[in-house]
């Protein structure tokens, strides 16, 4: 059997025995009735005794067997495990700290004059089943040496792995609310800036295209109108590729203030749009609303990718789903800021409507309504930016790209209730094996069709999404929220448009996604997204076939009515675009965020949830341009065929969806693979892939 070591030959004496083992002191326990009064102490004291072993080490080239027992029944939050080697001696030890779950193997190194020095290693498992065991069995684990020392299984290094656990199983607390927060208010600003403009080109035209010689109010050119609702989505395409990439190769926390300062700077300067001549306002506005976008594009990946960083494992999706949601608050803002704000200059500036006097029908206190509305949405954003530079960089880009898990665990411990005890790495920095790149073969072997997935359904979502605002122009008139044009002065269409998107978003945007935040740790991002995409499909392909019977016409309205519409359906036209967008929310706008920021490498992450982000925009581009300017001047037969096809469009999405994996309930190194991919490097004595002759698991 060769030289084993055994249980010391205690007669009388204390059975609990502190000895050093590599430095860290631990607890050997021989009797049962020890080991009670250890646990009874730990529960007594609010400690998790992480792990117990039963062992005995004899020369290494026999197989260990480790069993995990969840003994949850009897001692809550305790997890034991024990190794039984051979029948020669048993002996236990506990390690009672208050954190999360890190389990620890004895490893037998050098032989000296009868002895074997000893260390205390820690193995990457961080994840084990409930209410039953679980067995895992490797053979013949020591390195080719000839020194033949006994490797422990590590996965990745262990310092790292302390800190993903620390994590994973981190319990819900004030800091993580407070993320939400700060990250959630660059997604306010995000959706205040690019939904806010809705409201006010109707007044953008009436102001600076007014045409005396036609008898309508002024309107905005369509390449005009295009480019002033289009070009923060070129932007915010740019920014998403571009922050994406930067903030894999400088950290999510160096790049996270730049892309706020952007928003707020631009959104300032789109309201102090400067020129003498239309043109020259036009022109300037666009140019600042660019370079929005292109701050908010920096926002998506970065604020996805640090929430899911930052998130415990059990909560992670509902927390990153909050993040998202304050696009729908950033929405219902934009509606009522623009709602209260033309409310209070149409009471100081009333005026006639259009039909009765077409001149001053157009209020020149106007420009200042637009300004206004376009610049407020600089101020939530601006009072969170001191709190984003204060954010430390995530723990997992600093501990899995950096390489420091000791500043991880430091910086983690400032915001976090957590303790993380991590010594310096004796064993150099934490590399992945084979160090694969970005587009490299290995990668698509690995996450091509992920990415595939993630960059199709954000894509094809988007193209729906965006296209449904083609049918705002007809729904909005046809519930009776507004008025035709010649029924209404400039600021008074302002007011009842922003009245419109805000009871849109109040009674189906919003609901749809903090119903996300709420559901989806429960029932998991595939089915939401699987249901969602279904849903939005069969209320669009209704909505498309009864288009006409739902909206009505305007040759049914009475002479002096101010309805464009009448004789149609506006409460089921009502029911199905609010259930569409309901079912949107709460479905794949909202797991299309969600899913690149948790299933990449984290030293790829942002980078990959930059791509998927970009394509959905592709998608709005295609949605808002492609699709609306065919429909812009066909007869209400042309917008019915557009609308079955988006409906055809989310079929597709369904079937894109089942390339992406489910990710509830798993940690992001389990998702990734990094788990598999990580073991320390250098000097160390854990053996990599080559040094590990094979590997079993079985579940029983």
């Amino acid at each position: 059997m060769g030289e084993c070591w055994s249980k010391p030959d205690r007669k009388g004496g204390h059975d609990d025995v502190k000895i050093d083992l590599g430095g860290r002191n631990v607890h050997l326990i021989t009797t049962a009735e020890s080991w009670e009064a250890r646990l009874t102490q730990a529960e007594r004291e609010g400690k998790n005794v992480i792990a117990s072993f039963s062992a005995s080490w004899c020369s290494p080239s026999k197989g260990i067997t480790p069993e995990y027992h969840d003994l949850a029944d009897k001692y809550t939050n305790n997890m034991f495990l024990t190794v039984d080697v051979d029948e020669l001696a048993e002996f236990s030890t506990s390690w009672d700290i208050k954190a999360t779950p890190t389990f620890f193997f004895l490893q037998a190194r050098t032989r000296q004059e009868g002895t074997y020095e000893s260390s205390f290693v820690k193995a990457g498992l961080s994840k084990l089943p409930s209410g039953r065991r679980r067995r895992m069995t490797w053979h013949s684990f020591f390195r080719k040496s000839e020194k033949k020392e006994l490797a422990c299984l590590a996965d990745m290094g262990g310092e790292g792995q302390a800190v993903f656990s620390a994590l994973d199983n981190a319990k819900t607390q004030l800091y993580h609310f407070k993320a939400i927060v700060i990250a959630g208010m660059g997604f306010f600003t995000d959706a205040y800036d690019l939904f806010c403009i809705t409201a006010v080109t109707k007044l953008l035209g009436r102001l600076y295209y007014y045409d005396p010689t036609k008898s309508g109010p002024g309107t905005l050119p369509d390449n005009v109108n295009n480019a002033i609702t289009g070009v923060a989505l070129f932007g915010t395409l740019a920014g998403q590729l571009f922050f994406g990439w930067l903030g894999d190769k400088l950290g999510r926390k160096t790049v996270y203030g730049i892309t706020l300062i952007t928003m707020v700077g631009c959104a300032v300067a789109s309201g102090l749009s400067f020129g003498s001549t239309p043109q020259s306002v036009i022109t300037t506005l666009c140019f600042f609303r660019f370079w929005l976008g292109f701050g908010i594009g920096g926002d998506y990946p970065l604020s996805a990718v640090i929430m899911a960083e930052y998130a415990n494992q059990r909560t992670r999706g509902g927390f990153i789903a909050a993040v998202f949601a304050m696009q729908g608050v950033g929405i219902l803002f934009a509606g009522a800021v623009a709602m209260i704000v033309s409310k209070l200059f149409l009471m100081a500036y009333p005026a006639d409507v259009l039909s009765v006097n077409k001149v001053l029908s157009t209020q020149p206190q106007g420009d200042f309504v637009w300004r206004i509305v376009l610049m407020f949405g600089a101020v939530p954003a601006a009072l969170t930016y001191y709190w984003r530079t204060k954010m430390p960089e995530t723990a997992r880009y600093t501990a899995l790209v950096q390489g420091n898990a000791q500043k991880a665990a430091a910086d983690m411990a400032k915001v976090l209730d957590t303790s993380l005890a991590v010594k310096p790495s004796t064993v150099g920095p934490v590399t992945p094996k084979g160090q694969y790149k970005l587009f490299s073969n290995e990668f698509f072997s690995r996450h091509g069709l992920h990415l595939l997935g993630t960059t199709a359904t954000w894509f094809l979502l988007d193209v729906a999404f965006y296209s449904l605002q083609l049918t705002q122009k007809d729904m909005y008139p046809a519930i009776g929220i507004l008025y035709k044009a010649s029924a209404m002065n400039a600021i008074e269409e302002v007011y009842r448009l922003s009245k419109a998107m805000l009871l849109v978003a109040l009674f189906a945007t919003v609901p749809g996604y903090w119903l996300t935040v709420l559901l989806i740790d429960k029932i998991g991002r595939f089915k939401i997204q699987l249901g969602g995409f279904l849903l939005m499909s069969i209320f669009m392909a209704i909505m498309g076939a009864q288009y006409a019977e739902l909206r009505g016409d305007s040759s049914k309205c009475p002479s002096g009515s101010r309805k464009q519409f009448c004789g149609g359906k506006p409460s089921a036209f009502a029911a199905l675009y609010g259930l569409t967008l309901f079912f949107a929310n709460f479905g794949p706008n909202s797991t299309t965020f969600i899913v690149p920021a948790e299933i990449f490498p984290a030293r790829f992450r942002s980078t990959c949830h930059g791509i998927s982000a970009a394509a959905g925009k592709a998608g709005a581009v295609i949605g808002a341009f492609v699709i609306q300017n065919y429909t812009h001047k066909a007869t209400g037969n042309g917008i019915k065929k557009a609308i079955i096809v988006l409906s055809v469009v989310n079929l597709l999405g369904f079937f894109f969806t089942f390339l992406v994996p489910e990710t509830k309930g798993r940690s992001l190194e389990e998702i990734s693979g990094e788990d598999r991919d990580y073991a320390p490097t250098g000097n160390g004595t854990v053996a990599d892939s080559s040094s590990l002759k094979s590997a079993e698991s079985e579940m029983v």
